[in-house]
C-alpha cells in the first residue's frame, strides 16, 4: 500500500447556464464542478473524506489520475488524490473493508497504458487514512477491467476476461476468487436486488446472486447491441446500449425502450430527479454529447435535452450533492469536466 503526500487543490471556476427541464416549467442549472484537462471515464459519489462535510465526487482519467471534488464554503474544490499506472475507466464507492471506518473508492482500468492496449487490467483501492490518501493494488487481471461494484465488506470487479472477481479482506490483504463466468465482456456493474447487475458486450444484462452453494448468474434481458451502463431505483434497471438505446428492464416484466440516441449511450440513471413530479425519472448521456432527462410511465416517456456538451460523454450518476431539491445529475467525459445539473425551479 502506498501513501500519497498532501496534494494541491484547485478551486472551481464555475460555469452555470439555466436549462429547460420540460413542459412543467422546471429549470435545471448546469454547473462545472471540476476542470481536469484529461478525458474522464467514470465517476462516483460517497463520503470518502470525513474531514469535509457532505459527500465527495470521484472521477478517473485516461492518464491514470484519480480526482476528488468536494464542497467547501459554498463552492467546489478538487484535487488529484492518486495516480495509477494505466488508464482508469470506472469507479465505485462503498464499505469495501469492514475493519476500516468509512467507505472506500475502487477504481478499475488498465495496469499500464491506454484501454486500447492488449495488456492486463488492474483494480485499486483508494481511501483516506490518518490525514492522507492511500492507494492499494487489489487485483491484476489478464485483460482490461471495466466494471466495479462495492458491497458490504466485498468488492466485485469484471472486464474483458468475461469473469466477475470477488475480493474480500483476509489476513491483512484482499483475496480474490472468480464468482461467475459471463457470456460477454463486462462494461458496467451495480448493486441490484440482493445481488449485482452486470452489463455485457454480448447484449445481455446478468443478475448475479449468492446462496449457500456460491454465486450464480441469470440473464435478465438480452439485445443484439452491446450493453454499456446501468442505473437503478432499486426495483428496475435503466440500461444504456451501444446502439444508443436506453431501456427500462424490470425483472418479470417486459422491457420498455425509453429513448434512442444517434450514437453510443454511455449513461443510465433511474431516480427521483424532480420531486415536483411523482415517481422516478430517467436520464442518459452518450457520444452524441447530449444530456437527456426523461419523464413518463409505462411505454410513454418524453425526453427533454438539458445540455449539449462540447465533447462525448462517458458516464452519468445521480446523488444529493447540492442544497437544491432532489438528486443532482453528474456526468463526465472526453472534455475532462465534472458537470452537475441541479433543479433550481
Amino acid at each position: 500500500m502506498s501513501k500519497l503526500p498532501a496534494l494541491a487543490t484547485s478551486a472551481l471556476l464555475t460555469s452555470c447556464i439555466a436549462t429547460d427541464g420540460g413542459a412543467d416549467g422546471a429549470v435545471f442549472e448546469r454547473v462545472v464542478i471540476a476542470e481536469t484537462g484529461v478525458k474522464l471515464g467514470g465517476c462516483a459519489v460517497g463520503d470518502l473524506d470525513p474531514s469535509h462535510e457532505g459527500p465527495e465526487i470521484a472521477a478517473v482519467g485516461e492518464d491514470g489520475s484519480v480526482h476528488v471534488a468536494w464542497r467547501e464554503d459554498g463552492s467546489w474544490r478538487s484535487a488529484v488524490v492518486a495516480r495509477c499506472g494505466g488508464e482508469m475507466i470506472q469507479c465505485a464507492i462503498g464499505d469495501a473493508d469492514l475493519d476500516h471506518p468509512g467507505v472506500e473508492l475502487v477504481v478499475v482500468g488498465m495496469q499500464q497504458g491506454p484501454e486500447t492496449d492488449d495488456g492486463p487490467g488492474a483494480a485499486h483501492l483508494i481511501r483516506w487514512v490518518d490525514g492522507a490518501w492511500t492507494s492499494e493494488l487489489l487485483l491484476v487481471d489478464d485483460a482490461l477491467l471495466h466494471a466495479a461494484s462495492v458491497g458490504e465488506g466485498e468488492v466485485f470487479v469484471a472486464g474483458f476476461t468475461e469473469r466477475v472477481h470477488r475480493l474480500r479482506r483476509r489476513d491483512g490483504g484482499f483475496k480474490a476468487a472468480v464468482a461467475i463466468d459471463l457470456p460477454g465482456a463486462a462494461k458496467c456493474m451495480i448493486p441490484f436486488a440482493d445481488g449485482v447487475a452486470v452489463a455485457c458486450t454480448d447484449g445481455s444484462v446478468v443478475h448475479m446472486t449468492a446462496d449457500a452453494r456460491g454465486y450464480t448468474g441469470e440473464v435478465l434481458d438480452r439485445r443484439l447491441a452491446g450493453r454499456a451502463r446501468l442505473g437503478t431505483d432499486g426495483t428496475a434497471l435503466a440500461v444504456a446500449d451501444d446502439d444508443g438505446v436506453l431501456s427500462l428492464v424490470t425483472p418479470g416484466a417486459s422491457t420498455v425502450r425509453l429513448h434512442r440516441a444517434s450514437e453510443k449511450a454511455r449513461g443510465a440513471v433511474l431516480a427521483d430527479l424532480d420531486p415536483s413530479v411523482p415517481g422516478p425519472e430517467a436520464a442518459t448521456v452518450g457520444y452524441d454529447r447530449r444530456v437527456m432527462l426523461l419523464r413518463g410511465r409505462g411505454e410513454d416517456w418524453d425526453a427533454t435535452q438539458l445540455s449539449r456538451e462540447e465533447d462525448r460523454l462517458h458516464h452519468l450518476v445521480h446523488a444529493d450533492v447540492d442544497p437544491a431539491p432532489g438528486d443532482e445529475l453528474l456526468t463526465v467525459g472526453f472534455a475532462g469536466d465534472v458537470v452537475m445539473f441541479r433543479r433550481v425551479r
